[in-house]
């Protein structure tokens, strides 16, 4: 947001109540410094901001606001952002020619600004958009909150790694006391104390019937690693309407994504079924899984990272998809945990052999030496290279086999590998059973 603009966004919020003074100064000391403002180049937009406040404060009682208070809200904010530096990812100012690199000057560029690495191992990857589908009613919602928790706390997601950071969930769907209720629950299902601070909440449901101006200037405020957005055509209305218009979403959620370095992901829907047609399988055929996903192509084809749920005729849960140039990610296979009043209360990885569904595919495992390459699999399996594969992805995401390296040798997991440390991010002890 521009300087000026954010000045009068603090007059605002002190003429109609919403902040004390001094408070509301702070506040804005610290959004010139996010904004990479010098301390000089600051000093008069504070003048500013105290020139137009009211001289009486919140109680009505006439005490004017004075410059030095607002100078050492001034010397407080920058004071902890230079504290805070080392964590802030910065913004190098780059031009398109600048922009033309060597190999290893790519490398050292994309290492600078953190775009190799993953807020969620394999799932939701540095400086990313991402799109997140699946039919209603699968919980897409609560899942995708307990990732929020994971990264904001720290903790394992399904027994992925995670990069602790900030969160900001956009919910345009859910009333506040269902947020509140959810939250609470996914909380103690991963055994947090508390809900971390690093989690930001907004809902469209407290916005005072206003909705959302600017998606922007709301991200930028928040200052989050990772922003959620559920369901993405409840911000970005006209998403569906055709590829051109999707193509511009997206251009401006790049634009953020290259001033913040963060990642976004929204939450969207496939389309009901036809009567005469049987709906495709995610766990059988992912990319025609995608291909029903609503409203034009380029939703799928122009997010880096595609993740879709999907139900098992056995209650548990699906989640696949495909990243861009690295191809298809593993397939994980997840089961609700269950409270005593026979709710869910999160989630956690499903594991074992019995969860292939498939006595050919069953056997095969067993036929499988500790560690194999694919040729191995191929022969045990006695099927095509893609049949292969999708054996051993499914095998993976039943977590029964990992690959340790891309490329490299496959290795069956032992009982004891698919244990709760590994695959349950739930404290030990939690119990539960499949919906």
């Amino acid at each position: 947001m521009n300087p000026e603009l954010r000045v009068r966004q603090a007059i605002r919020k002190v003429v109609d109540y919403e902040r004390p003074r001094n408070d509301t100064g702070y506040w804005l000391a610290c959004r010139l410094a996010e904004r990479g403002l010098s301390s000089d180049d600051a000093t008069p937009l504070m003048r500013q901001y105290v020139e137009s406040v009211p001289d009486t404060n919140q109680k009505g009682e006439v005490e004017p606001y004075k410059l030095p208070e607002a100078m050492d809200s001034l010397k407080s904010a920058y004071a902890r952002h230079a504290e805070e530096d080392g964590d802030v990812k910065k913004q190098v100012p780059v031009t398109s020619r600048s922009a033309i690199r060597t190999h290893a000057e790519l490398k050292s560029r994309a290492e600078e600004l953190g775009s190799s690495g993953y807020l969620i191992d394999t799932l939701i990857p540095n400086r990313s958009i991402g799109i997140f589908v699946g039919d209603s009613g699968l919980g897409k919602s609560p899942l995708l909150c307990q990732a929020a928790l994971c990264v904001a706390s720290g903790k394992p997601f399904l027994g992925l790694k995670t990069r602790k950071g900030k969160v900001l969930v956009m919910d345009c769907e859910n009333g506040l006391g269902q947020v509140a209720d959810l939250v609470d629950k996914l909380a103690a299902h991963l055994g947090l104390d508390s809900v971390p601070n690093e989690l930001m909440l907004w809902n469209l449901n407290d916005c005072g019937g206003s909705g959302l101006d600017d998606v922007g200037d709301l991200i930028r405020e928040a200052a989050a690693d990772l922003v959620v957005i559920d369901p993405l055509n409840a911000v970005f209305t006209k998403i569906e309407q055709d590829n051109r218009t999707a193509n511009e979403c997206y251009s401006e959620l790049r634009r953020i994504i290259s001033e913040l370095g963060i990642s976004v992901i929204g939450v969207h829907h496939i389309r009901k079924p036809h009567e005469d047609r049987s709906r495709p399988n995610l766990e059988t055929n992912q990319r025609a899984w995608f291909y029903q996903t609503r409203g034009p192509r380029l939703l799928i084809n122009g997010a880096d990272q595609r993740l879709g749920l999907d139900s098992r005729s056995d209650g548990h849960l699906i989640l696949g998809g495909f990243e861009r140039v690295r191809g298809e990610i593993p397939l994980l296979t997840i089961r609700r945990v269950m409270g005593l009043d026979g709710n869910p209360t999160g989630y956690e990885r499903a594991a074992g052999i019995d969860l292939l569904g498939n006595p050919d595919q069953q056997s095969a495992y067993d036929q499988l030496p500790q560690e194999f390459k694919f040729g191995e699999a191929k022969s045990c399996y006695d099927k095509a290279d893609q049949p292969t594969k999708n054996f051993l992805n499914k095998c993976i995401g039943v977590g029964i086999l990992e690959q340790p390296v891309t490329r490299g040798k496959y290795r069956k997991l032992k009982q004891e590998q698919r244990g709760c440390e590994w695959l349950n991010d739930s404290p030990p002890g939690a119990s539960g059973g499949s919906a």
